[in-house]
This record gives structure tokens, sequence and C-alpha cells, in this order.
């Protein structure tokens, strides 16, 4: 709720002289705050749509828009989310991108995230029907956290996009001979599940193989261990190191 409280007059403001706005969150480890999912679908001219499936990662990008009368839009993508943190003194990295500049990344931005807003999964916030729907899902994502695994395992394929990286990175193994490959992408655009493919379709050749894979928290680590169990099919694939 902190950083509801740095912008609410801001956004009271806002709202109350006719602005719309429209947010998109998820229960996902139970980061959302209730509160402040609260306070937000209680400002006039404002929608917020959760999506309750704390068993997926189907969105963690951080990003906002701001759409003017005048066509010339604004938006910031990067590793911001909404706390206080992220808008204070939190070091993080994020991209402005406008209309003027780069026209088509608005575009598909917009375009996603109408995708995401129309999609069956995100349910528009109703405080007097899924106040209590809202915390249990918390409560279930906290939980989901510490990954207690299961041995059944959903069939997970790769996005067009993502198949088309993985095709780049065959090609550059085995046309080019090139196996110290870096791959970029958005937050959010799945970079763990394109890796957990990439290993399987080399494991496929190189049984002998070996993977390390290194992150600066154990949750990101976790995470990482699930999305490979998952794609490989393999509940016993990896092991934690950690340090203090």
């Amino acid at each position: 709720m902190e950083s509801i409280r740095i912008l609410e007059r801001e956004l009271k403001e806002f709202t109350e002289r006719g602005g719309k706005l429209r947010v998109i969150t998820t229960t996902y480890i139970g980061a959302t705050d209730a509160k402040a999912v609260e306070f937000l679908s209680s400002l006039k001219n404002t929608e917020v749509k959760v999506s309750y499936n704390t068993g997926n990662e189907r969105l963690h990008a951080k990003a906002y828009l701001f759409q003017r009368k005048t066509g010339f839009h604004t938006g910031y993508i990067g590793s911001s989310n909404f706390s206080r943190s992220a808008l204070t003194d939190g070091l993080e990295w994020n991209l402005k991108v406008t209309t003027k500049e780069v026209g088509h990344i608005i575009d598909k931005f917009k375009k996603t995230f109408e995708a995401y807003w129309q999609n069956a999964e995100f349910e528009l916030y109703d405080k007097n029907i899924h106040s209590v729907k809202l915390v249990e899902a918390l409560k279930q994502g906290k939980f989901s956290k510490e990954y207690t695994f299961t041995t059944s395992y959903f069939d997970i394929k790769p996005f067009p996009y993502q198949s088309e990286i993985l095709e780049k990175l065959e090609v550059e193994r085995s046309v080019h001979n090139r196996y110290r490959n870096l791959l970029v992408a958005a937050t959010g655009t799945g970079k763990t599940v394109i890796s957990a493919f990439d290993y399987k379709n080399f494991r496929n050749n190189n049984e002998s193989s070996k993977l390390l894979f290194v992150a600066h928290r154990k949750e990101i680590l976790q995470q990482a261990k699930a999305t490979f169990q998952g794609v490989l099919k393999d509940n016993n694939f990896g092991d934690l190191w950690l340090t203090d």
C-alpha cells in the first residue's frame, strides 16, 4: 500500500477529472497488495483485473502506458514494479518509449495489453465479490513460493516467437559451430522457458551435457528449477546451490 500512498493524490485527481485508469495484475507468488487493489478499484473511472492463477507465471512484465488524446503516447517498460522502493530509491532499469520515436513499439504495447485485458483468466475485480477470493489466492501464491512440486506436468509448448529463437540457437551451433550464445529479451517474454527448451534440444544429442543456472535470488532459482522440470518432464531434475 506504500506505493499507492506515494501517488494517491495524483491518481485521485486524474480519475476524478475524467481520466480512465486500467490495471492488470496477478496473485502469482503472493506479491500483490490486496489493500492496493481495493483502493485502485474504488477510484472513479478505474477498472482492475486480476489473474488468480497462482500456479502459473503468465504475467511477469512491468509496464506502464500513458495515452493522450493527441495520439502521442508514452510508455515505460522495465524492471520497476508498483512498489515504494521501485518508485523511489530502488536500483531499476526502465526504458521510455514514445509514439514519435518508436510508434510500432507503442502499438505492440497496446495490443499486448488489450490481449491480456480480454483474456478470461483476468477477472474484473469487485470488492464485494472478490475480496475473500483475492486474499486466499495471495496466501496460496505466497505458499507456492516454497515450490512443493507434483509429478504431473502440463504439455508445455513454446510460443511462435520462442520457437523462432530456438531455431536460431540451433543454427548457431549446428551450422556455424558457435556454442557461446547470448539471449537478450524483455522481462516476461519467457527467457527461462526458452533456455529450458534449448537445453532439452541440446541434451537430445548430448546425453552427458550439464547445466549451470545462476541467479541472485533463491526464488528465481526455484522458479527456474520448476520450469526446467516441467519442460523436461523430470521431477528429479536439478539441485539448488545456495549461499548466504
